[in-house]
């Protein structure tokens, strides 16, 4: 039986179908045996074994590499230890990863982190209630570790904002990084209603 498409088990299998690159996180650590850490008020905790096996199988990075950009491109939802990517570790992470631009996660807190030889990382921080975001543009010499926050409880200091959703871009022809927020209703919880709502092809396989 397919999982319902409100579980996490379903949302498992429509990124898997679709092929959506993906990593390795915290969360996925603390569920032992696939009894989600965390779950929905209500909704199943025990994710099926086919969702198990799709999160075993994440890798803990990505690298990218795009014809349209000359930057190298890494992926990772933070530290091995899972500690936060901070203001006084935010270049040993980039050090770490040996990319020109770093995206990653954990502390729901979007951000861009700007790392210029021989001087002190310098942060622009997106608060969630903004329209207008927050843009960089890429200088080749320069580094960038980008945080995107989170789709379901981005934060501003101590305040989350559970009504909005952040998430980063990295415009390649434009060579900008951004950070962008938008209300989680109607925009993208219809986004993501049609993303759940296609059940995923079991058929073949």
């Amino acid at each position: 039986a397919r999982p319902s498409p409100t579980t996490s088990s379903h949302l498992c299998a429509v990124l898997e179908q679709l092929k959506i690159p993906s990593v390795y996180g915290n969360h996925e650590e603390w569920s032992e045996e696939g009894r989600l850490f965390l779950s929905p008020p209500g909704m199943p905790n025990q994710l099926t074994p086919e969702a198990v096996a799709w999160l075993e199988s994440l890798p803990f990075r990505l690298r990218i590499r795009a014809a349209a950009t000359p930057a190298t491109i890494g992926v990772v939802h933070s530290f091995e230890d899972w500690t936060y990517v901070k203001q006084d570790s935010v270049e040993r992470l980039s050090a770490i990863e040996d990319c020109q631009v770093v995206f990653c996660g954990h502390t729901h807190k979007p951000a861009i982190w700007t790392l210029a030889r021989g001087k002190q990382p310098k942060v622009r921080r997106l608060n969630p209630r903004s329209a207008k975001g927050v843009e960089v543009k890429l200088d080749p010499h320069t580094q960038y570790v980008v945080d995107a926050g989170s789709l379901a409880r981005p934060s501003f200091g101590r305040a989350l904002h559970e009504e909005r959703a952040t998430y980063a871009v990295f415009d390649m022809a434009a060579g900008t990084l951004a950070l962008r927020a938008v209300d989680l209703t109607p925009r993208l919880q219809a986004m993501l209603r049609r993303m759940t709502e296609r059940p995923p092809d079991t058929s073949s396989g």
